[in-house]
Formats: structure tokens, C-alpha cells, sequence
């Protein structure tokens, strides 16, 4: 007897279960298979073989059983993550993710959960945004401060906050005071570690009185900011030494002055990211100005230089 060779040309009906075997009323059984493996089916109906696979790397422990689960974080970020006894480990882009060991403190029992752990000092913190406010010479019982864009659970958000006259503050919830200075009206620095509900503003309530505020969004830190004021009213900020030995630290100086008219026009020698906000009046002692500047240092001690200032 003669065979008859079938010509396929339409493969979008996939692999087909033997249940359907003898289904040939069905419209998909011209244009599905009985076996269609390691195949990739193209949308036009063509079919191909599917792409190979590279060696990256032994798994840790080529004995014990190991799963590999691809991860996609966002459509520009995929991983493959390596689950073996007691540890992951993370691919991207044909190699290893490499990073020293980090001590995990916590893991959240939430969906997603949070794990936090000790960051490697092998570099320096990122500064990954910043935001400045300023009430626009308009006294206010609550300012509205803006906040850095893209905040992730786990950042560190620092706020500079500069008052006019006598007015104070009241220490936003959430959010913990690292220092205050009352002379020339009241300065205040906070910080928070992001949970991840934060949304564009922090209201921070205040006496009657113009605002200005920068604030920092920073990834890549460990342990608990610290800060200190100068005890004179000078453009110089005070030197710095953190409780935690010499690594690589990020410093942020931080000048405020109730003259709105003293415009800062350059950071301290070796700093760099002049920020400046303020009044846009004339500079009475209602009015509000401050500026801040970052250097990175591998030492615990730091004592920066001054801005440089106009006006009067």
C-alpha cells in the first residue's frame, strides 16, 4: 500500500492528549501533535527547535538536590535563583550575582515577606533620589514635605528640616529624630526606614511658620544614621565621628540659615550634589533657607569645610 506524507504547516494547536487520538472533527487536530518536545511554537504557526542552555556555573553542592526557579522582578530585570540546602544563589545575565556573605536579622511573615539583613561595607551607601519643599514664603501648621520618588521597603530616608523665628516641630510618626538646634530659628534632621507604604509627602506639623526640607532616599546601609549640630551659627558644619569603626561611610553636610537672601552657592571642598531650597522673599528672620552636599569617606571621622554663601 501506498503512504501518503501529510504536509503540516500550522503547529497552534500544541501537543494534543492521546484522548484526542481518532478526533479529526476537531479543528485543532490538524494543527496539533502527538509529541511536540523541546519545541518552541511561534504565533505565525511555525514550530522550532527550542533555544539551548548555557553552563554558568557547578551548583554549590552537585550531591544534594538543587532547584532552579526562574525569577522575574520586572519586565527589564529576570534572574534565575539557585535553591539548595539552607542557601539561594542568583543568576542574571549569563553569571553569578556575587556579594560577600550578609547576616540576615528578620524575615516578615507577610505576602510578600521582608527579609533584612547587614549589608557588606565592600561599598558605599547610594544616594538614589532626593526631594526638596519649601512653603513658598507662606506660614503653614502643616507642611506637606515632599519625598524622594520610587521609595522600596528597606531604604533609608533622611529629612533636613529648617523653621523660621521660634517655631518647632513635632517629630512625624514613623520617623525618629536624629537632631535638633534651636538657635536662628529651629533646625531638625529625621530619619525612618521605609515599610513601604509611603506615599509622595510626610506632613510634619509645626508652630506657625515658613518650611524649607531636602530629604534623602538611600539604599545600600547599614546600622543607624548619625548626626550632630554646630554650636555656633556658622556656615561650617562640625566634624563627625561615628560610633562604628572606619568603613566607607557617606557624609552629608547640611547648612541652614533663617535669611532667605543668603543663597549658598558652592558645597565644602571634596563635596559634591549641591542642594539649595528656600523663601523666595527677602531675607527677614520669618524666612527660611538651607542647603545640603554628600562626600564619600573610607573613615568613622569627617569634618567638613564650609559653604560658601551670598547675600547677608
Amino acid at each position: 500500500m501506498a503512504r501518503v506524507a501529510v504536509q503540516l504547516t500550522n503547529f497552534t494547536g500544541g501537543e494534543l492528549s492521546p484522548r484526542l487520538d481518532g478526533r479529526n472533527d476537531l479543528t485543532k487536530y490538524a494543527s496539533g501533535c502527538k509529541t511536540l518536545q523541546n519545541m518552541v511554537v511561534y504565533p505565525h504557526g511555525s514550530a522550532a527547535r527550542r533555544p539551548g542552555t548555557s553552563f554558568v556555573a557547578e551548583v554549590k553542592t552537585s550531591s544534594a538536590f538543587t532547584r532552579l526557579v526562574p525569577f522575574e522582578f520586572s519586565t527589564t530585570q529576570t534572574y534565575i535563583l539557585e535553591f539548595g540546602n539552607e542557601y539561594i544563589r542568583f543568576y542574571k545575565d549569563s553569571g553569578s550575582i556575587l556579594e560577600s556573605n550578609l547576616t540576615i536579622t528578620g524575615i516578615t511573615k507577610a505576602n510578600p515577606g521582608v527579609v533584612t539583613g547587614s549589608f557588606s561595607t565592600s561599598s558605599y551607601p547610594v544616594v538614589e533620589s532626593t526631594a526638596v519643599y519649601t512653603s513658598a514664603g507662606t506660614s503653614v501648621t502643616t507642611a506637606p514635605i515632599t519625598t524622594p520618588a520610587n521609595i522600596i521597603t528597606g531604604d533609608l530616608l533622611i529629612m533636613v528640616v529648617k523653621l523660621g523665628s521660634t517655631a518647632t516641630a513635632t517629630t512625624p510618626t514613623g520617623w525618629t529624630l536624629l537632631a535638633s538646634r534651636s538657635s536662628t530659628g529651629n533646625s531638625y534632621i529625621y530619619y525612618k526606614i521605609s515599610n513601604g507604604t509611603e506615599n509622595n509627602h510626610v506632613n510634619v506639623t509645626v508652630t506657625s511658620s515658613n518650611v524649607s526640607a531636602i530629604t534623602y532616599r538611600i539604599s545600600n546601609y547599614e546600622g543607624t544614621p548619625e548626626a550632630s549640630f554646630a554650636a555656633t551659627n556658622v556656615n561650617d558644619p562640625p566634624s563627625l565621628t561615628t560610633s562604628w569603626s572606619s568603613t566607607k561611610n557617606l557624609f552629608i553636610a547640611a547648612c541652614t540659615t533663617r535669611q532667605s537672601n543668603n543663597a549658598f552657592t558652592a558645597a565644602p571642598t571634596n563635596y559634591s550634589n549641591l542642594k539649595t531650597i528656600g523663601d523666595p522673599s527677602s531675607g527677614t528672620t520669618t524666612h527660611v533657607r538651607l542647603a545640603t552636599a554628600t562626600r564619600e569617606v573610607n573613615s568613622d571621622t569627617e569634618n567638613p569645610g564650609a559653604f560658601t554663601t551670598t547675600g547677608h
